[in-house]
């Protein structure tokens, strides 16, 4: 299934080829997050914005190694106003950890109509503790019953990234990272589709584990540019394994790069990079995640 290093590459035939986890992604309704660390805590404070109804594109990267877990993470929401209806550009923290644990997401974050927070939903798992396995588990009984939901209002409010749906772009991906049983990393990332007919399809995971002599990488967002890189690059674990914060840091640039060039910018800076270990984690660049 997997390769020793990346989630199995393929080429997405609707849209483009990804890594495994690598999704299209739309922006939270109207939350930005600052993250401040106290001892092996991270509490996330949140205060409205005016985005709502947001536009696909993240980048998010997780590099797995023998003893650590780093993500990286853009900064960038696209959305409508919510008192003007113009889109507008503002920044976002995309992660949130717990102690031991992270998660990270891409796709809808929210909906102000049926009452769905995506990152209250996760940082109740994150608080209940755990393995990435008995999070994901947990997470997915009761993000399952609210997907029918949002699928069927994103229909009505948002049908351009409801068509983009049906055409293959996931409603949701996400990942839950942290240590298992044995104190060996381990990620746990999950995706949300529905068909072309609009029904929910059952939830697919994927699970990368962390061990000795091997490095892995799991990704969320639009990383074209990640995978040709690694695909074009095989020596990229020597980087990966020596510093993960640079290396999983230029692969968000890439996606930032390639945003730019096509005019989007709907993928920026700053960049948020957490490292988490056994025993925590350490904010290694804030991006937005750490005050204002």
């Amino acid at each position: 299934m997997a390769t020793p290093f990346l989630d199995e590459l393929h080429e997405d035939q609707r849209h483009h080829r990804m890594v495994r986890a690598l999704v299209n992604s739309s922006r939270h309704y109207g939350r930005k997050c600052a993250m401040t660390i106290r001892r092996t805590t991270l509490i996330v404070f949140c205060f409205l914005l005016l985005p709502r109804f947001p536009a696909f594109a993240t980048s998010i990267v997780a590099i797995v190694g023998e003893k650590s877990i780093t993500i990286a993470a853009d900064s960038i929401v696209i959305g409508n106003s919510i008192e003007t209806g113009e889109r507008v550009r503002v920044s976002e923290c995309k992660i949130r950890c717990v102690d031991r644990g992270c998660f990270a997401a891409s796709g809808r974050y929210g909906n102000n109509t049926i009452g769905y927070d995506l990152w209250q939903l996760a940082e109740t798992e994150l608080r209940s503790s755990g393995s990435p396995n008995e999070m994901a588990e947990r997470f997915k009984t009761v993000i399952g019953p609210l997907i029918p939901r949002l699928v069927a209002v994103s229909k009505e409010e948002t049908p351009r990234t409801y068509a983009e749906w049906l055409k293959g772009s996931p409603v949701l991906a996400y990942l839950f990272a942290g240590f298992d049983g044995t104190g060996e990393p381990l990620v746990v990332s999950e995706q949300v589709m529905i068909d072309t007919e609009g029904r929910v399809l059952p939830i697919r995971e994927s699970v990368r584990q962390g061990r000795m002599g091997t490095i892995g990488a799991v990704a969320l967002g639009r990383n074209l540019q990640i995978a040709d890189f690694i695909n074009r690059n095989p020596t990229w674990t020597v980087s990966a394994t020596m510093q993960p914060t640079d290396f999983a840091e230029r692969m968000i640039r890439l996606g930032i790069r390639a945003s730019e060039d096509a005019g989007r910018r709907d993928v920026g800076e700053p960049i948020a990079v957490v490292t988490l270990y056994a025993n925590g984690f350490t904010l290694e660049s804030k991006g937005v995640c750490e005050g204002n």
